[in-house]
């Protein structure tokens, strides 16, 4: 039962953690769980989001979520969870507000990345009983999650595109690993990366209680502009007029 506990957890976002399992002598630390993951190359990330090039709104859904994902790193279950309410412009930049999570250092800001904002504008505008996404206002489950339905389809989406073999270690988690890569790259500093991934930052009681706005949306925007995906940009033509827009019943 171990062995089957730790294959789902290794091979399905939303299965419970390995830490969990009733059948381990103890129980591991949540990033020593995720040291398995392992991030896409941008060939592969377009090779799984061209599974999703269909005009069905079941596709649209999908190719959105996988965009807010690749241009903020959010956690699956935050970006499904997603509300017109938590789409807001504060101090001038259009933000996602992210109120809870599985810690304390889930609640922050993500300012929405200038090549998605016009799809995120055309969510906000065209909701499902308040949700952006149809399928996380049709979810409902005892643990609160609204992300079953799009994990499911991108693990078939990525097995399609890639073999299953390849994507065994490769889940939607992993593209939070790739944002936190580029922005490594890109000399960010850690403090900054684990306030835009809401991780915690650092040992001391100073960046334990630090306030979740203590960086200003201004600055986390300049970084959060830093992403980019040349190969996948140009293979779905995504740029800053791309009409991403999606249909509002499935």
């Amino acid at each position: 039962m171990a062995q089957l506990w730790e294959l789902a957890s290794s091979r399905y976002h939303d299965a419970p953690e390995r830490a969990l399992s009733p059948w381990r002598g103890h129980r591991l630390d949540v990033a020593q769980s995720r040291e398995s993951y392992e991030a896409f190359s941008n060939k592969e990330l377009l090779q799984v989001l061209q599974v999703f090039s269909g005009n069905s709104a079941e596709n649209k859904e999908m190719t959105a979520l996988c965009l807010i994902g690749l241009y903020t790193g959010m956690r699956i279950n935050e970006i499904a969870s997603l509300t017109i309410d938590d789409v807001k412009e504060i101090e001038g930049v259009l933000c996602f507000e992210i109120t809870q999570g599985k810690t304390k250092a889930a609640a922050r800001l993500v300012p929405v990345h200038s090549l998605i904002t016009p799809l995120v504008l055309s969510l906000r505008e065209k909701p499902h009983n308040g949700f952006l996404f149809y399928h996380a206002s049709i979810t409902e489950r005892a643990d609160g999650k609204r992300s079953t339905w799009h994990t499911q389809r991108f693990t078939r989406a990525k097995r399609k595109a890639l073999g299953e073999k390849v994507t065994e270690r490769k889940v939607f988690h992993s593209l939070r690993h790739g944002v936190a890569q580029l922005l490594d790259r890109n000399q960010i500093p850690e403090d900054r990366i684990a306030l835009m991934l809401g991780h915690q930052r650092g040992n001391t009681e100073t960046f334990r209680t630090y306030s979740k706005n203590a960086a200003s949306p201004v600055e986390l925007k300049k970084y959060i502009e830093l992403l980019r995906y040349p190969e996948i940009e140009k293979g779905l033509s995504i740029n800053k007029k791309s009409n991403l827009r999606r249909k509002t019943t499935p």
